[in-house]
């Protein structure tokens, strides 16, 4: 489902967190109310052309699998990808399955030539970057 299609150059995690807040805030309070995952589509340059969601699970988490997060790259000639979902329980701390499907979908980009370059909690105001958080572990 299409987010928006705003184009930002991304230099760090608070981009992309404030830019994603900034597209939630545009749709229902109870879709909000939701986890939702969302991938960002970033052009040679590392701008933003393009944002969908991927994913609109319950309260307490989402699924998203690699051929829903990677079509939209594909169709439209992205060149990396930049990976968020909301914690509607306020608790910023990925979960141990958030890091594992994190790693999946680096494998994912990595063999389609689509990089992940991060991938971004966000809950709130707040936000945390797996890829900051677990740098040494990063593919």
């Amino acid at each position: 489902m299409l987010l928006g299609e705003v184009v930002q150059e991304l230099r760090s995690a608070a981009d992309a967190a404030g830019l994603c807040k900034f597209l939630l805030s545009g749709i229902s309070e109870q879709e909000r109310d939701r986890e939702i995952m969302i991938v960002l589509l970033l052009d040679q340059t590392r701008k933003t052309f393009r944002q969908e969601i991927v994913s609109m699970g319950s309260e307490w988490g989402t699924v998203a699998y690699p051929k829903q997060v990677f079509r939209s790259a594909i169709q439209w000639g992205a060149s990396y990808v930049v990976l968020l979902h909301t914690h509607q329980t306020g608790n910023l701390e990925p979960s141990d399955e958030d890091w594992e499907l994190t790693q999946g979908l680096i494998k994912a980009g990595i063999l389609l030539d689509v990089p992940v370059l991060d991938h971004i909690v966000l809950s709130g105001h707040e936000f945390v970057s797996l890829r900051e958080r677990r740098w040494s572990e990063w593919c």
